[in-house]
C-alpha cells in the first residue's frame, strides 16, 4: 500500500507504506521514529530484535518505504506497537530543517512561517488548517451539486474591474488594458440566462495596499447565483451550505480538529438584524454607512449572548457601500466577529442599471435582451476557515499567501 490510516493499526497485521521520517528519538537499545504520511503521524519503534538494518545515517526529512508489524505492547498507546521490520530510503535531505518542525508546537514568528513555507507546512498542526480549507472547497462544490447548481468557470482576465484602479491588478493584454478578476459576478450572472442556478469556486485578486490579518491579495470565493431568487433565498442557501460543510468536517476531519483544538458551532438557525438596528444596538451614529471591524465583533457578541448563535446576518446595508449591482435588499454574514459572506438581490433591468451606474459600459449589455430577477451570495473561504478554527491570521490557512509583503515562495 502507498499509505495507511489509523484503521490499519490492527494486532498482527503487516504493513508496507511510503512515508517521511518526521522525528527520531534515540534510546539506549531502540529508537522511537515518528512516521508522517500525507495526513497522519504514527509513532513506530526501531528495535534490533525486529529489524537488522540500523538507522545510522537516516535523518528527519528522509522519505522511506517501510515495512512494519503491529505487535502487542502494554506500555504503548492502545496496547499496540508499530515495530519496523525493514525499510528502504527513497530520498535523503541535503540540509536540516530551518524550523523546529518535529517539535510539538512550531514556535516561530508568522514571518518565518511564510518565509519557510515549504518547511513550516510539514508540521502536523500547521498543515491541518490547510487540509480543512481544502475540505471546505470540495464540500461546498458537493453541496451545490446536490442542490442542482451547475459549476461554471469564470475567467480570471477581465476588461474591467469593480474595484478602484489603485485596488486592482492591471496589465497589458495584447494591446488592451486588462485586469485580474476582482469580482466574477458579471460572468456568473450572464450564465443565469442559460442555466438558472450556477456556482464557482473562484480565485479573486484584490490589490488593496493593506497588511491586515483578514486580507489577502489572492483568495477564494465560494459564489453562487440563483435565478428567481430573492434575499431570503440567498441567505437560506448560505445557511444550508455552512451547516452542510461544518457537519461534514465534524464527521470526516476529527483528526485535524483534535490537532487544532477547534470547537465548531452547532447552531445554524442564523438570526437577522437590520443595519439600522445594529447601529442602534451599538449606540452608533445613524449616519454611519458601514460596519467597521470593531462593530462586527460587538454585534457578534451581542447576538451570541442573546441567541447562542455565533453567526448573524446584517441586512439592508446602505447601497453606496455595497457592490454596484446589488439593490437595497442586501446582507452580510458575520461569524465570530468578522464578515465572512455577503449577497442579496441584484439589478436585472438594463435601464435601472444604467441609471445607477453612470459609467456602465458593455459589461451590462447582456441585460438588454431580457433577464430574470435573481440573487447571489459569496463566502470568503479563507476567512470562514480562519474563524471556524479560531485562528488569528488568514495566512495560517493559506498554503502560499499573497499580500503586499509576500510573493515568495
Amino acid at each position: 500500500m502507498d499509505t495507511i490510516t489509523p484503521n490499519d493499526i490492527v494486532l498482527g497485521k503487516t504493513l508496507n507504506f511510503n512515508c517521511c521520517i518526521h522525528k527520531i528519538k534515540w534510546r539506549s537499545s531502540f529508537v522511537f521514529v515518528t512516521l508522517k504520511t500525507g495526513r497522519y503521524t504514527f509513532l513506530a519503534v526501531h528495535n534490533p530484535k525486529y529489524c537488522e538494518k540500523p538507522l545510522n545515517g537516516v535523518h528527519e526529512g528522509a522519505y522511506i518505504n517501510v515495512t512494519c508489524i503491529i505487535r502487542e505492547e502494554k506500555k504503548a498507546e492502545n496496547g499496540l506497537e508499530i515495530a519496523i521490520t525493514d525499510y528502504e530510503v527513497l530520498s535523503k535531505p541535503e540540509a536540516p530543517y530551518p524550523l523546529p518542525v518535529s517539535d510539538k508546537a512550531l514556535d516561530c514568528s508568522p514571518e518565518e512561517m511564510i518565509e519557510y513555507r515549504t518547511v513550516s507546512m510539514r508540521h502536523p498542526v500547521q498543515r491541518a488548517s490547510a487540509r480543512i480549507l481544502g475540505t471546505v472547497l470540495d464540500v461546498f462544490s458537493l453541496f451545490m451539486q446536490q442542490n442542482e447548481f451547475l459549476r461554471v468557470r469564470t475567467p480570471k482576465i477581465a476588461p474591467y474591474s469593480f474595484e478602484a484602479d489603485k485596488d486592482s491588478f492591471s496589465f497589458d493584454f495584447f494591446g488592451s488594458k486588462a485586469y485580474l478578476c476582482s469580482d466574477p459576478t458579471i460572468y456568473m450572472t450572464q450564465s443565469l440566462a442559460f442555466f438558472e442556478k450556477v456556482y464557482d469556486v473562484a480565485e479573486i485578486f484584490f490589490g488593496k495596499k493593506r497588511n491586515s490579518p483578514r486580507l489577502l491579495a489572492e483568495y477564494t470565493s465560494l459564489r453562487f447565483e440563483l435565478a428567481y431568487g430573492d434575499k431570503k433565498s440567498a441567505m437560506e442557501t448560505i445557511s444550508c451550505a455552512l451547516k452542510f460543510i461544518i457537519n461534514y468536517i465534524k464527521e470526516n476531519n476529527g483528526y485535524e480538529l483534535t490537532l487544532l483544538e477547534a470547537n465548531l458551532p452547532d447552531k445554524f438557525e442564523i438570526p437577522e438584524i437590520s443595519f439600522d438596528e445594529a447601529l442602534k444596538e451599538l449606540g452608533k451614529s445613524p449616519q454611519q454607512k458601514d460596519l467597521d471591524p470593531t462593530d462586527e465583533v460587538r454585534i457578534c457578541e451581542v447576538i451570541k449572548k442573546r441567541t447562542g448563535c455565533e453567526f448573524v446576518f446584517v441586512t439592508n446595508l446602505p447601497e453606496e457601500k455595497r457592490p454596484v449591482y446589488h439593490t437595497k435588499e442586501n446582507f452580510v454574514l458575520l461569524f465570530r466577529g468578522m464578515e465572512i459572506a455577503s449577497g442579496g438581490e441584484k439589478i436585472f433591468n438594463y435601464k435601472t442599471y444604467k441609471e445607477k451606474v453612470s459609467t456602465a459600459g458593455t459589461e451590462a449589455d447582456f441585460l438588454k435582451y431580457g433577464f430574470p430577477p435573481h440573487c447571489s451570495g459569496a463566502i470568503g473561504a479563507e476567512r470562514f476557515v480562519m474563524k471556524l478554527l479560531n485562528l488569528n491570521n488568514i495566512r495560517e490557512v493559506t498554503l502560499f499567501p499573497r499580500d503586499i509583503r509576500n510573493l515568495i515562495p
